[in-house]
């Protein structure tokens, strides 16, 4: 049984030399392109998605002066293949070039091919070795492995050219293709050790944040002809390695790190003066330092001027975009899918389109991956508001990228089936709107102002920022012109446009309630109030009828953040409160805010261990009195506690505890 495994030492022989073979022949890449692109033969060469070994460099595929480009999806095409014998100008090149004093010890080339129907039939493959003279190995139509073993191919030190030769084809537009390659091989450098240090620093850096990412500029150092930059959160206290190369990434957090998880990490290496970084946080403070260096041949002859050139920045705190409104019932009757609006306030980073992904509740709207759901311009329509409008300036723009800052209007359909008239937003603080068009045509509307199921909008932005809003279809009025409109933390509120116009002069931007001392205090904030008039303050015990119980008239007309608050002084009896804001211009337009509630015992007394645990729930720092009665009337006890307290109570029964200045009277029982 022993001999069952055994293998003869000449079969071993054999699968050694196999191996040996095998080593020699495929070794490892050193240049190689899969080729994916739409048209790679618009590009003479083409580079793009190709992979080489950091000590060589390449020319891409290229082609000779004797065939033409030839359109195809992910293969590098040609024709005018059809001569009867070789045409020395009709071929692809390669041409590789190591960096001295690197060597190339080549060992194959493998391929693969498409020939069209009328294309060529025969194929040569030759070098600049001896001038193109002497063909190499035996290519085929659909690909093959070639040999470069040869010595002729070992210990390359220059420039080598290859050439794919075709002939043969029976007609002109007859084509070839070389869908993807690799060239296998070594490259060795000899490393004699570092070279000289430089002795000059880069000088005059600079920087230039913004919200998630930042430029870096520098002058060059006069003595080093390469530099790294090292970023990071905390300082920068390691240096780099002598010897060492460093992988570098624009985004920060990705490149590599001087010394194995430091957090400092190597934003850019190479020979430029200046460098943008990516993936930064807003309101984030960085270090980073720049460090020259010499030294062709890679983690061997680096040597860096370890003093650096060191500076900092922060990176400021910004606002991110948000969707503000959705108009979710137009006033074109049947045909919502085109008509319905949604109104975005840009935040503190330009935008570009074509990094926007727009999800409604029916379909997702992108330029990249959505099909023919895209997200463009209609020069036409635009021209038509602007010209219903009257405005000077135009009212309604389109431009790409979006600026920081800038009010976004998104019409679901391209066009619209009607052109409003928004000539009564001239001038208003949120103008220009920049306008986007959503590729539809389909009167399926993506929104409702009916149901229980609630519908959800996403924005991808592209920059790091995404909004996300719900609303629920049965709190819309099912009129034309009902809108949703989104303070900052995405609560919804809802509003009426009779002429489905959304007024730019509406931003609330906060709406919050409390009670104190017997009192309901609401307070809320505008961050726009152009063309806006006054505020009714509404109450209901229901959530569902509301009264008015004041009025408070507009500050000022502008677009600078207002502040407002309003005391409900005798609110009644109940426990819980229902409180809304309708927002009404001048133009008579109601927009109602989010709904919020207040309730009114802001107290909470529980009895345990002969204790009675007070807690207080209002705003106002104060001292509360709290009084313990026996059920005949009897005064038991008065404290004096403010916020939470602990009031020792030995009596068993049961007793009434009131704190008069918050109108509060609870029954407990003690035992």
């Amino acid at each position: 049984m022993k001999n069952r495994f055994k293998i003869s030492g000449r079969i071993f022989f054999s699968l050694l030399l196999c191996l040996i073979n095998s080593s020699v022949l495929f070794g490892q890449s050193i240049f190689t392109n899969p080729i994916t692109a739409a048209d790679p033969s618009l590009s003479n060469p083409f580079t793009t998605g190709q992979v080489v070994d950091a000590n060589i460099t390449v020319s891409g595929i290229g082609r000779g002066p004797g065939i033409a480009a030839s359109a195809a999806l992910n293969r590098y095409s040609a024709s005018s293949w059809n001569t009867l014998a070789i045409d020395l100008t009709a071929y692809f090149e390669f041409v590789i070039t190591p960096t001295s004093p690197c060597e190339i010890d080549f060992a194959s080339f493998v391929y693969t091919g498409t020939a069209s129907g009328t294309g060529p039939t025969s194929f040569v493959f030759r070098s600049s070795v001896d001038g193109f003279t002497a063909n190499i190995g035996a290519p085929t139509a659909f690909g093959t492995t070639i040999s470069l073993a040869a010595a002729a191919y070992q210990n390359i030190t220059t420039a080598i050219t290859f050439r794919f030769y075709g002939f043969g084809a029976s007609a002109s537009t007859g084509t070839y293709s070389i869908n993807d390659f690799t060239f296998n091989g070594t490259v060795s450098c000899g490393c004699s050790g570092p070279v000289a240090e430089p002795t000059t620093e880069t000088t005059a850096d600079s920087s230039s944040p913004g919200c998630i990412s930042s430029a870096i500029n520098w002058t060059a150092s006069t003595t080093a002809d390469n530099v790294i930059v090292v970023i990071s959160t905390g300082a920068i206290t390691d240096v780099p390695v002598d010897g060492t190369n460093y992988t570098a990434n624009t985004t920060f957090g990705s490149g590599e790190e001087l010394v194995l998880a430091d957090g400092q990490f190597v934003v850019y290496n190479g020979t430029g003066t200046s460098v943008n970084i990516s993936g930064l946080t807003p309101g984030t403070n960085y270090n980073y330092a720049i460090f020259g260096y010499d030294g062709v041949v890679i983690n061997c002859e680096e040597n860096y001027l370890t003093g650096g050139n060191f500076g900092s920045f922060a990176t400021p705190v910004c606002s991110n975009a948000q969707i503000t409104t959705i108009m979710v019932n137009s006033c074109s009757g049947a045909s919502e899918g085109t008509d319905e609006l949604i109104i975005i306030e840009n935040g503190s980073e330009p935008v570009s389109i074509d990094d926007i992904v727009i999800t409604l509740p029916n379909t997702t709207w992108c330029n990249a991956g959505c099909g023919t759901n895209t997200i463009g311009n209609n020069t036409t329509y635009l021209n038509d508001m602007n010209t219903m409008a009257g405005c000077s300036p135009d009212l309604f723009v389109y431009s790409d990228p979006i600026p920081a800052g800038a009010t976004i209007i998104i019409f679901t359909g391209n066009p619209p089936t009607t052109v409003l008239d928004y000539s009564s937003n001239c001038g208003a603080p949120g103008a220009p709107m920049y306008v986007l068009f959503l590729n539809n045509s389909s009167i399926t509307g993506n929104y409702a102002n009916s149901g229980a199921t609630p519908k959800t909008t996403t924005i991808d932005f592209g920059n790091g920022q995404t909004d996300v809003v719900t609303y629920l279809p049965d709190d819309v009025d099912a009129v034309d012109g009902g809108s949703v409109l989104f303070d900052d933390a995405g609560n919804p509120g809802y509003y009426t446009s009779l002429d489905c116009v959304y007024p730019l002069s509406i931003r609330l931007i906060s709406f919050t309630g409390y009670n104190s001392d017997g009192k309901n205090i609401l307070n809320w904030s505008s961050a726009s109030e152009s063309n806006s008039d006054k505020y009714e303050i509404q109450r209901s015990v229901n959530g569902i009828d509301f009264e008015i119980i004041g009025v408070i008239n507009v500050d000022v007309d502008s677009d600078s953040e207002s502040d407002y608050s309003f005391s409900d002084d005798q609110p009644g009896d109940a426990y819980l409160y229902y409180y809304r804001l309708a927002l009404i211009d001048q133009n008579y337009a109601i927009t109602y805010s989010e709904i919020v509630t207040v309730v009114c015992d802001e107290a909470m007394v529980v009895f345990s261990d002969d204790k009675l645990n007070v807690t207080i729930n209002t705003k106002t720092a104060k001292d509360y009195t709290v009084n313990i009665y026996s059920l005949d009337g009897n005064l038991v006890s008065t404290s004096q506690v403010s916020g939470d307290s602990q009031i020792p109570f030995n009596h068993s029964g049961l007793f009434i505890v009131e704190i008069p200045e918050l109108r509060f009277r609870l029954k407990i029982v003690c035992f």
